[in-house]
Order: structure tokens, then sequence, then C-alpha cells
């Protein structure tokens, strides 16, 4: 899963040897640090950040799956915008990521409905 946020962008995925548990994983130290920091705040735990730089992503952490939907859930309670690029614009990297994918997407609905 990958989870955009004013937050950043996390992929979420499953964890291969620890059973009930998630790999959260990021391109960007901070985006995963701010995600950290909600998991901290909503387990009361500490989550340690490792960094994978020969990996696919460089920075990861594991959690529970609750752990992560309790986070997330504080992510979509917390939502005070309109309109997601207006809220993350500022950054003229991150802006050309996120507006690639969101590029690409609106490709795909274009494809998908014939226009």
């Amino acid at each position: 899963m990958w989870v955009f946020s004013k937050t950043g962008f996390v992929s979420i995925v499953k964890h291969k040897y620890i059973p009930g548990s998630l790999m959260i994983r990021a391109r960007v130290r901070e985006d995963l640090e701010q995600f950290i920091a909600v998991l901290d705040e909503v387990t009361g735990s500490k989550h340690s950040l490792k960094e994978t730089p020969d990996g696919d992503y460089a920075f990861r952490t594991t959690a529970t799956k609750k752990a992560v939907a309790e986070a997330i859930t504080r992510q979509i309670n917390d939502l005070d915008y309109v309109n997601f690029k207006n809220s993350v614009h500022g950054d003229a990297d991150r802006d050309s990521a996120y507006m690639s994918v969101w590029s690409a997407m609106y490709g795909l609905q274009r494809d998908k409905l014939d226009l």
C-alpha cells in the first residue's frame, strides 16, 4: 500500500518474517521519521528507523498492523485540507515527484474512460 500524506510518502507491506507485523518503508528519511512519530504517539512505544541504502527503499521500520492502522486513522482524523496537492506544495523536488504520480494516474483514468 502506498500512502501519500502531508507528512510524506510511505510504502506499507506485510513483513516477510514477523507474523502480524508490517514493514513501513520510505525513500526520504524525514517521511519515515514523521510516520514513526505518529506511530510512537498512538502506541506509546518507540519505533526505530533502519537505514537500508542498498534496498529499494532506503529507510524502514516495523510495526504491528494495529499500530499502523491507528497511525493512519490519526492522519485521517487530522486531515484539514480540501486539495492534497496544495497541502503539500512547497518543496520543488517533492512537488515534481507528486505531480508525476498525479499525472500518471490521470493518464490511466483518461485511458480507462477512453477520453
